[in-house]
């Protein structure tokens, strides 16, 4: 008899608990809190990693203490495969991966008591395969969060470890030295990308020769490269894009290893000339900036002349690129998310809630500066009558539509956002109401004359619009919205396919 009959019951497995509205959303808050501690605290373990300045064997000593603590493990240890076994590597010898078979991998080993974990460390200096394991109580705990984070500490870790190991080497190059605290603490600054970039730019170009400076970044996806921070002789030269090809930056990126060129009389075949084109690099670095096997992008200075550079020149740029990316791996993540959080998922188009962002600091700004402003609101008439006829995907497509259509009817400095489900918002700078409401005429009519097909029918749509105007109509956020809102309302009511205009505050 199961747990659940024995009670008089339904088994644990059918039953199901229903929750309010409230509870839920109280619930998804407690578990966003939970993840964002727990990320906090494993980017101030890596961040501890990064900044550590000791021996190698203390650098361990404070992963496996982390480990065990931050994962809340019952033992931590880190092993090297070598002649067949696995060896001990510094402190920590449990738990004893040898009890345990294939102990390669980031794989979960159990046996009666514990759940093992491991992963790989990727560290020259302790042996062509270093594992680091951990050993948790075996119950009803999900361990795929945990085997994350010890994934992302070993990658922190082994950077961590290659760089006091190019410490160590470099001790006597003190500019060297210099250079590498210098763009640790650029990375720990959290920059954007092209702050961070201009950042290395700037330190190598103190130690080495950069007549031309790189940074690519590789799209897996597009199959493309992204030149996106050049310097020429010191000047910034536009980002070029270009399709993974046979040339020497997709080459590094291809097969992730750093290329080295000291004497280049010929063009190299597949090589793209950008900037001064009359002028070729003779002496030629690339590193890649990769995590692991993934390669995120290249680092890359050229010279103009024969044999600028050394071997020791080449290690300097593998360190600077590895330590690059971590940061590089990070400011993308943050950058995508904060993209998924400022973007409407549908459309593309800015979301409500960055978009009153936007707004507040406009009617700041507008205040200051005794400036003017508009607002349109764009509302489809036809959605409901499209979604109810022909399904939500038809109705998604004319949504999205109607996104390209305001993009094509405003300007660069113009901001467009989804403001509802069929609302949209534009906010026009240092425009009257008299001018928005002729743009909004514009959209209007575009929409009018759009045509949308939909299961091979033609579809005629129309939208309504209002118009408010900063501080003609309102003078601040929240009477702005109504204003526009209730003109909004009003083109509905006088028929829809129409414009109207707040002309009261």
């Amino acid at each position: 008899m199961n747990r659940g009959s024995a009670r008089g019951g339904l088994p644990r497995s059918s039953r199901r608990r229903h929750y309010t509205p409230a509870i839920k959303l109280y619930l998804c808050r407690k578990l966003e809190l939970r993840r964002l501690k727990l990320l906090r605290q494993v980017e101030g373990v890596a961040l501890a990693l990064h900044a550590f300045h000791g021996p190698r064997e203390a650098l361990v000593v404070m992963l496996l203490n982390n480990v065990q603590k931050l994962l809340r493990a019952a033992g931590a240890s880190m092993w090297t495969i070598k002649q067949g076994g696995p060896h001990l590597v510094g402190a920590g010898n449990w738990p004893d991966i040898a009890a345990f078979a294939d102990p390669e991998g980031t794989l979960a080993f159990a046996d009666k008591n514990y759940i093992i974990l491991t992963t790989p460390l990727t560290y020259p200096g302790f042996g062509e395969n270093t594992i680091l394991a951990s050993a948790h109580f075996a119950g009803r705990e999900k361990m795929h969060t945990k085997q994350l984070i010890m994934n992302s500490l070993a990658r922190h870790a082994a950077v961590a470890l290659q760089r006091l190991e190019l410490e160590g080497f470099y001790k006597k190059h003190t500019a060297s030295l210099e250079l590498m605290r210098h763009v640790a603490a650029r990375f720990a600054a959290n920059l954007s990308l092209q702050d961070l970039f201009t950042s290395i730019y700037t330190e190598v170009q103190k130690v080495m020769v950069a007549d031309v400076f790189f940074v690519a970044l590789y799209d897996k996806t597009a199959q493309e490269v992204n030149l996106a921070c050049i310097f020429e002789d010191g000047e910034q030269v536009p980002p070029v894009r270009f399709p993974l090809n046979d040339g020497p930056t997709s080459q590094v990126i291809k097969i992730n290893t750093p290329l080295f060129i000291n004497l280049v009389n010929t063009d190299i075949p597949g090589a793209l000339h950008f900037g001064n084109v009359q002028r070729n690099a003779s002496s030629i670095m690339m590193a890649p900036i990769a995590l692991q096997d993934q390669v995120l992008g290249v680092l890359s200075v050229q010279s103009y002349d024969h044999n600028s550079y050394t071997e020791d020149d080449l290690l300097l740029l593998s360190a600077i690129a590895n330590q690059a990316a971590i940061a590089v791996h990070n400011t993308l993540l943050y950058e995508n998310a904060l993209m998924l959080a400022t973007t409407d998922s549908l459309t593309g188009l800015m979301n409500k809630r960055a978009f009153l962002a936007t707004l507040d600091a406009k009617v700041a700004q507008a205040t200051a500066d005794e400036g003017i402003f508009s607002l349109i609101m764009i509302d489809s008439d036809s959605l409901k009558i499209i979604n109810d006829t022909y399904g939500h995907c038809a109705g998604d497509e004319h949504l999205c539509n109607l996104a390209d259509i305001l993009r094509a009817a405003v300007r660069e400095e113009d901001l467009v956002c989804r403001y509802g489900g069929d609302e949209f918002m534009v906010l026009l700078s240092d425009t009257d109401a008299a001018m928005a409401t002729t743009i909004a005429k514009r959209i209007v009519e575009r929409v009018r004359l759009s045509v949308h097909m939909v299961a091979g029918k033609a579809i005629h749509v129309t939208a309504s619009a209002g118009v408010a105007e900063f501080p003609l109509h309102a003078v601040d956020r929240a009477h702005l919205l109504v204003a526009v809102d209730k003109a909004t309302r009003e083109a509905k009511e006088l028929g829809k396919n129409r414009v109207s205009t707040r002309e009261n505050r």
